[in-house]
């Protein structure tokens, strides 16, 4: 499909240090489990300084991915040869270890009921996070995917309108922003009615977190711009890295003291998550601006490395941790052991699994973007 706006034919690259940032994504919600096992409710401080926050607003690690999401997967879409070959490589990505881990669980907890096939059907077929009886299911992280999916299948649909202008995918871009403002207030009258788990089914839809994607989308089309507006705000990066980044400590702190009670406070019911996700880009703008020096800096190997692993650390953390806290319920303990032991079986499943749909993924690209 012809997009009549892009500058050029888009050629695929690798962005350096995005890795990085999922790997931060991974370990927050690493450390978001970990706490909800071994510290619910309680402060978590050493040497006098206060660190409950990176652990009990660890969730927001899934706002960092949902923004990554929006902007590689909009420059994957553009640089496809065809909407088949953008299907096969998101396909190739996804389903094979989340395929493997679903039957894992679901041989592990012996639930051969009628109940447990119609899970096991919902989890393979990516539609656990539509229904409430499966949101959780076999694994409470995987309703990410579902979202996943879903923005997958929009994606080529929100181009397809706005194929023939910029500003008509902007938007379209931004009425779908507006509606979900719009969707996450609608909701908010029947939160005194809802448990807590109702209130984050019905506010965690694509519907409900499409923002954040929007905000990836939009830092996409900067990027593909990058060399008619790059000198401008180039300038700037330094500012967009302290303003990214402070916001993002703020709002970071806001949840870690609200926890699920933010819904309890209508604007930050509906923009909460999108300050957090405009944080993130704002950040990530200045990143990509910024020279390889300070890139570096932000991107060291350790979590370029995680980064690597982070879709098998996203999937095994949980599981290993629950395992954990059963047999060492010491947290200082459980914490090496949890983090080593998803650091170890991650690595695997990498190797093993996902790398060689990767390879088959990317077969198609240049050796210089793999």
């Amino acid at each position: 499909m012809q997009i009549r706006w892009l500058p050029e034919r888009q050629a695929s690259e690798r962005i350096f240090g995005l890795d990085a940032f999922r790997g931060l994504a991974a370990l927050f919600v690493f450390l978001f489990h970990f706490w909800t096992f071994y510290f619910l409710g309680k402060n978590i401080s050493w040497g006098g300084l206060d660190f409950t926050a990176p652990f009990a607003a660890g969730h927001l690690g899934v706002d960092l991915f949902f923004v990554l999401s929006g902007f590689l997967i909009f420059l994957a879409y553009i640089r496809s040869s065809s909407l088949q070959s953008y299907l096969r490589r998101r396909l190739l990505r996804i389903v094979p270890l989340a395929t493997f881990f679903t039957l894992s669980m679901f041989f592990v907890l012996h639930d051969f009921s009628a109940t447990g096939f119609v899970q096991l059907f919902a989890h393979l077929s990516f539609l656990q996070g539509f229904f409430q009886s499966t949101y959780h299911g076999l694994h409470p992280v995987m309703w990410t995917l579902s979202v996943e999916m879903l923005f997958y299948l929009v994606l080529p649909l929100l181009i397809f309108f706005g194929r023939n202008k910029l500003w008509h995918f902007l938007l379209i871009l931004s009425a779908l922003l507006l509606l979900n403002f719009w969707y996450r207030a609608q909701i908010f009258p029947f939160f005194s009615n809802w448990s807590v788990f109702e209130r984050i089914f019905y506010s965690e839809q694509l519907w409900g977190r499409f923002d954040e994607f929007a905000l990836g989308m939009g830092l996409g089309v900067l990027w593909v711009f990058r060399e008619r507006i790059g000198n401008f705000v180039q300038k700037f990066s330094s500012l967009f890295l302290f303003l990214g980044l402070a916001s993002f400590i703020v709002f970071m702190d806001i949840f870690s003291r609200l926890g699920s009670g933010f819904r309890d406070i209508l604007w930050l019911q509906i923009f909460l998550h999108f300050f957090v996700g405009l944080s993130f880009a704002l950040f990530l703008l200045g990143f990509l601006l910024s020279s390889e020096k300070v890139r570096r800096v932000f991107a060291p190997q350790p979590l370029c490395f995680l980064g690597v692993i982070s879709y098998s650390v996203y999937l095994w953390h949980f599981p290993v941790i629950a395992l954990t806290h059963r047999i060492f319920p010491t947290a200082g303990t459980g914490f090496l052991i949890s983090f080593v032991s998803t650091l170890v079986l991650s690595s695997i499943s990498y190797w093993a699994i996902e790398r060689p749909f990767l390879l088959r993924k990317n077969k198609d690209l240049p050796k210089s973007a793999l």
